[in-house]
């Protein structure tokens, strides 16, 4: 009797140590989120969703499962999806634009306790940028909180320790996750690695703990976007801003300091590969011999037509851009006599190479220099010559020419202006 006795106690024993072993744990909900879209553009319904998943993420008693899925399914099939995700509840929100506010319309359902939390409702938000990461959603996630609270279980203290391993291992080795919001395709640099913004308007990067961080999108037919942030210990969501890319500029400029023209420009590739067209006005008047009746010589300034196609070096973010040119002109006397005609002494010109340097912490307006190498094209280089002699007979005006028929080089061919870049 004593040794069952004895055998009992120390089954008791054994139960109570083993009971001592057991923690009630608490387990995060885990919770699918359906997007429903009713008239938003795609990259505000991806601004907005992405949002309301950070913030409902900042509870810590919510495990959001990936991906959002944006379909407008029934109760069966937002069940049937929950679970294939791993999760245990859901919530719908719909989303639609009102002029300057954005109705939200939601819904949750606990699977696990087969209820429906939260039946439909609706609310009416303020949708300025200032409220997007601070109230928005205050309502809809405060609601879910308080019809949600964290899974009790009996764990191990072991088990208790491992997941508390696991989940503190796997920020340390990720860091804090950062949602980076922009036009799909867009190209992000800056981070440990390069990432691409995904047709759904976001990309997903974890950074270390309590750093600065600086990056930048690239994108086709846009403006560099570059932002800097700080993060701490929680996630966070950044938003480029990108701007359209020239496609348009319209220069003003002075020739030899003395003289005044214009170009205009299209961008084939934005901002890099362009063609360009342009006048300069020679306003001082040049002796040109005439075959005329009435006339031995005549005096007319000369308007030069161009067109050219060129290409830059670097990105139009760059305080200095270097571009080369190449292309060609017409020549043409302008006077009362005999009107506007071809240039008789050298009415074609090759515009060989031109380099171009612009400067300016503006990428819509640049200042900007420019020397290029030209090419006349002639038949006698001397008569050129003898014609650009002014009027006291000095060689000033064919300082900077080599005149070697069938070809006269301009080797001081400067332009100074201003780069209008629309």
């Amino acid at each position: 009797m004593m040794i069952k006795k004895n055998i009992i106690a120390l089954i008791l024993c054994f139960t109570a140590l083993f009971a001592w072993t057991q923690e009630t744990a608490s387990i995060p909900r885990k919770m699918a989120v359906f997007v429903v879209n009713k008239n938003l553009n795609q990259k505000d319904l991806v601004l907005y969703s992405n949002s309301f998943v950070i913030q409902l993420e900042e509870d810590p008693d919510i495990v959001v499962m990936e991906p959002l899925v944006y379909q407008n399914l029934d109760e069966t099939g937002k069940a049937d999806r929950t679970k294939e995700l791993g999760g245990d509840s859901y919530v719908e929100i719909q989303l639609e634009s009102s002029g300057s506010s954005i109705i939200i319309s939601y819904m949750s359902y606990d699977l696990y306790n087969d209820r429906l939390a939260i039946p439909d409702a609706t609310l009416q938000e303020d949708s300025s940028f200032s409220n997007l990461k601070q109230n928005l959603f205050y309502n809809v996630i405060s609601e879910i909180g308080n019809k949600y609270e964290s899974i009790t279980g009996e764990l191990t203290i072991k088990e208790i320790k491992k997941f508390t391993f696991d989940e503190s291992a796997n920020v340390m080795k990720q860091g804090i996750k950062i949602v980076i919001y922009g036009l799909p395709g867009t190209r992000i640099t800056g981070l440990e690695k390069e990432h691409i913004i995904s047709e759904n308007g976001t990309a997903i990067a974890y950074v270390p703990r309590f750093t600065t961080q600086k990056i930048q999108g690239h994108h086709y037919d846009y403006y560099p976007a570059i932002e800097s942030f700080y993060i701490e210990d929680q996630p966070e969501e950044i938003i480029l801003e990108q701007k359209p890319a020239t496609r348009i500029a319209f220069d003003v400029f002075l020739y030899q300091l003395d003289y005044i023209g214009a170009n205009f420009a299209f961008y084939f590739y934005p901002n890099f590969i362009f063609a360009q067209t342009g006048v300069t006005y020679l306003g001082k008047k040049l002796i040109f011999p005439v075959e005329d009746s009435q006339l031995s010589h005549l005096e007319a300034p000369i308007l030069n037509i161009s067109l050219a196609g060129g290409y830059y070096f670097n990105s139009e973010d760059q305080l200095l851009r270097f571009s080369l040119k190449h292309g060609a002109f017409l020549s043409l006397l302008i006077s009362e006599e005999l009107g506007v005609q071809p240039n008789p002494l050298a009415g074609f010109a090759i515009n060989v190479v031109s380099a171009n340097m612009e400067i300016s912490p503006y990428p819509k307006l640049r200042a900007f220099l420019e020397y290029s190498l030209v090419a006349y094209l002639t038949n006698d280089a001397n008569q050129v010559k003898q014609a650009m002699y002014s009027e006291d007979n000095s060689d000033s005006n064919v300082i900077g020419y080599i005149f070697m028929t069938p070809f006269i080089f301009d080797l001081l061919d400067i332009k100074i202006g201003v780069r209008f870049q629309i």
